[in-house]
């Protein structure tokens, strides 16, 4: 018997060769490549108790993981297994260990570091508004503090850190702002300590040696979500010669945005040369079907080793896909495949808000679940505020405040001046009658504003989902939405989030009802439930926040063109196949939470989003090259650039005069709500909503635009499809 059967001779537990083999690598650098549900936690646990059992001082072993969650989980595992352990080694995050870096710095130098800044936020708050005069908002400052984090955790230049584009905002003044508040009250934030702690060990090398003598086994779980100076710090420690066992699947890296580098992985053996690669590649957790096509499926992804997954569980149910007829019926047969379930169910999306339909529709229907990554930004976003004002003055045109949130929101034309006008003149009237009571306005200006006044008062009998496309598509707002595009923000995440309201608001009776069952779904998101209801509660998590965990069934919904993958994944970039490799790989990780079931539920009704390229390869491996490559839409593409080009070059070269006369003139143009189209530019897409000559357009590739629809059809730009 050798020394590892020995060793687990006295455990209830039985090993594969592959978890042995990573048992007795302890000493060397060690990259464990550990496919889902291939018991890497397991392996992690038993190989330190392995350690201490050949002698190894508890004391010179740290664990070092990404959250603080998983560093717990860890400890309280390994003092569940080896009771009778007299010291049990240390379990840490990359972070904490920082911390401690500059502390020993602080005591051994005689010198004081940085503080740490408790409320960063706190800070950006107040640099934004020295800035620009007003709040940021909940979503703006989540987006300012990723950028942030993210070019901390790359390591990046300050030129590299002030070239980040966010949205709506001057990213390299605030982040250059930060950085010089910090350093004039010597303040540190919570990506700073590991920045500092590098370079600290780099900078001492009695603090350097110190750390490698005293942990001179050094184990690091969840590689994939490590970041360049994560791996830095890690580096430094071990050497090239040190006793290191990094443990992880670069299948399952999700965390770019947090700054997560997969690549290092596969960098492992040039880091490390007399280092080796080891891989678990049994699946103890799923059926053969889902393990089978999840393995077929994570081959798209490019930044990866060679390694097929596999099982010796059974064949199982084979993967279901539901379509269905609407969005509401997608969250309804949700409902009815998890009221069927008798085991442990989760709903998984690829975005935190898309829970809020099925919140609405389980808390209505009284179904227990249970949320994770619950977070209530959407409710602060200027979208669903800018929809609430819209409504609230429809109920109430006197409401001079709700008018405030919106007037340059409704192509009126209308100055800061005469805002200020309508509020002082507001003691009950209609602020458009107090609009039209202004002297120097146009004959448009005049006409746009009644004509305005006159929509709200339809708006003010509308179900409020009807009244939301109706204030996107005929008030003006779809104008302001493509102004707030080129300020830098996706209008496909704007026009995700109307169209959840649309759910949402269809349910509702009236508006005043509307805006109180958001409060509710607010409230239940803040504060979910923290008793455990019934062990058969139903999970609804994000893919990201699903990962570590399983379930018997899951669904996953949210699989269209647009949204998983979105729309930057699938541009023709280096960065845009970045984004696709990882949005594989987050599919990947949301296919194996599956235990015995899978079933993806898609909305088919005409004019909804295409299905997923990531569906459409899943089941379909033999056509799957194709599909992920988009290669049938690239020759549309290739074939709409050229008329395009030729029109432009047929367009200069005649002259102005002779173009003016031929300008086709304003004619009815046939098309309605509902109907397919097909744009020489845009592809195919269906017509959501008409005012007059102009009309909103929703593509087959998730985007949606307004167009002047006589114009379009005249030119022969656009052209409406037969029903098939």
């Amino acid at each position: 018997m050798n020394r590892i059967d020995a060793f687990l001779s006295g455990q209830p537990i039985t090993l594969s060769g592959q978890q042995k083999a990573a048992l007795a690598r302890t000493s060397g650098q060690t990259l464990l490549l550990a496919v889902p549900g291939s018991g890497k936690t397991t392996v992690i646990i038993y190989r330190l108790g392995y350690l201490l059992a050949q002698g190894v001082d508890p004391d010179s072993v740290l664990t070092m993981t990404f959250s603080r969650a998983g560093a717990r989980d860890l400890g309280e595992r390994f003092t569940s297994i080896f009771k009778d352990a007299a010291c049990t080694p240390a379990f840490s995050t990359i972070h904490s260990f920082s911390l401690s870096v500059i502390r020993r710095y602080e005591k051994c130098y005689h010198a004081h570091a940085f503080d740490v800044l408790s409320d960063g936020a706190a800070v950006l708050r107040r640099l934004y508004y020295q800035k620009y005069r007003s709040a940021i908002s909940e979503n703006d400052m989540s987006a300012l503090q990723s950028a942030i984090s993210l070019a901390k955790n790359r390591m990046a230049s300050h030129k590299a850190a002030s070239a980040t584009k966010v949205a709506g905002m001057d990213f390299p003044a605030l982040f250059s702002a930060y950085e010089e508040y910090k350093k004039a009250h010597r303040l540190m934030d919570y990506d700073d300590m590991l920045l500092y702690a590098y370079r600290l060990l780099k900078k001492y090398p009695d603090l350097l040696s110190y750390y490698r003598s005293r942990y001179q086994y050094i184990n690091v779980d969840e590689l994939q979500d490590t970041s360049p100076v994560q791996f830095a710090i890690i580096y430094l420690l071990t050497g090239k010669g040190g006793n290191l066992f990094m443990v992880g699947d670069e299948d399952q890296s999700i965390y770019g945005f947090r700054g997560a580098y997969p690549r290092e992985m596969l960098m492992f053996k040039k880091r490390y040369p007399q280092g080796e690669v080891l891989f678990m590649t049994k699946n103890y957790r799923s059926t053969e079907a889902i393990v089978e096509a999840a393995d077929a499926f994570v081959r798209h992804n490019t930044e990866r080793y060679d390694k097929h997954m596999k099982t010796d569980n059974g064949p199982g149910e084979k993967v279901n896909l539901i379509k269905a007829a609407g969005k509401d019926a997608v969250y309804r047969e949700v409902l009815h495949a998890a009221e069927k379930d008798e085991g442990k169910t989760a709903v998984l999306f690829r975005n935190n808000e898309s829970a809020l339909p099925l919140v609405d529709l389980f808390d209505r229907q009284n179904i227990d679940f249970v949320i994770r990554e619950h977070s209530p930004l959407f409710f602060t976003h200027f979208a669903v505020r800018d929809v609430l004002s819209f409504m609230q003055l429809a109920q109430n045109p006197a409401d001079a405040d709700a008018f405030s949130e919106i007037y340059y929101k409704m192509d009126l034309a209308i100055s800061k001046e005469q805002m200020r006008q309508v509020s002082r003149k507001a003691d009950g009237a209609s602020v458009f009658d107090i609009l039209l009571s202004f002297d120097g306005l146009s004959e448009w200006q005049r006409d746009k504003i009644a004509a305005r006044a006159r929509q709200f008062k339809r708006l003010k009998k509308m179900n409020p989902g009807r009244a939301i496309a109706y204030i996107s598509d005929a008030m003006g707002y779809s104008e302001h939405l493509a102004f707030r595009e080129k300020q830098g923000y996706r209008i496909e995440g704007i026009e995700r989030k109307l169209e959840i309201l649309k759910v949402i608001g269809a349910r509702c009776e009236n508006a005043a009802d509307f805006a109180r069952r958001l409060d509710e779904l607010k409230a239940i998101i803040s504060h979910p439930a923290r008793d455990k209801k019934a062990r058969s509660a139903i999970t609804l998590s994000t893919v990201h926040g699903s990962k570590g965990l399983e379930f018997d069934h899951v669904l996953l919904i949210d699989c269209v063109e647009g949204i998983f993958p979105p729309a930057d994944a699938t541009e023709d970039t280096p960065e845009s196949r970045k984004l696709l490799n990882e949005e594989i790989r987050l599919f990947y990780v949301g296919v194996t939470r599956a235990k015995s079931r899978l079933t993806f539920v898609c909305d088919d009704s005409p004019g909804a989003p295409a299905v997923s390229r990531f569906i459409r390869a899943y089941f379909n491996p033999d056509e799957s090259e194709a599909i992920m490559a988009g290669k049938k839409k690239e020759k549309i593409v290739e074939k709409v650039k050229r008329l395009k080009q030729n029109f432009q070059a047929n367009k200069k070269q005649k002259p102005k005069e002779s173009r003016k006369k031929r300008r086709p003139r304003k004619k009815a143009h046939g098309l309605k709500p509902g109907m397919r189209v097909c744009h020489k530019s845009f592809g195919e897409g269906v017509v959501l909503g008409v005012e007059e000559e102009k009309g909103v357009i929703r593509f087959d590739d998730g985007t949606s635009r307004l167009l002047n629809l006589s114009f379009s059809m005249a030119t022969g730009i656009l052209r409406p499809l037969k029903k098939r």
